[in-house]
């Protein structure tokens, strides 16, 4: 495999872009995140999540 994969939660994601929240910070928001692919959030991916919440604890 020579793509690295990664789940990021939203939170890590406006973490990494803390500070003031303008229009100028919303593009740059837009813009960042054209590079990951964004899953709409549903009931299943919420459960997939917690599971690998779970998993990552043990």
């Amino acid at each position: 495999m020579t793509e690295a994969e990664l789940v990021l939660d939203t939170n890590i994601v406006s973490y990494l872009m803390k500070g003031g929240w303008g229009e100028r910070r919303r593009r740059e928001l837009e813009t960042t995140l054209r590079n990951f692919v964004v899953v709409p959030y549903d009931h299943k991916i919420a459960r997939c999540y917690g599971q690998l919440v779970a998993d990552r604890q043990r």
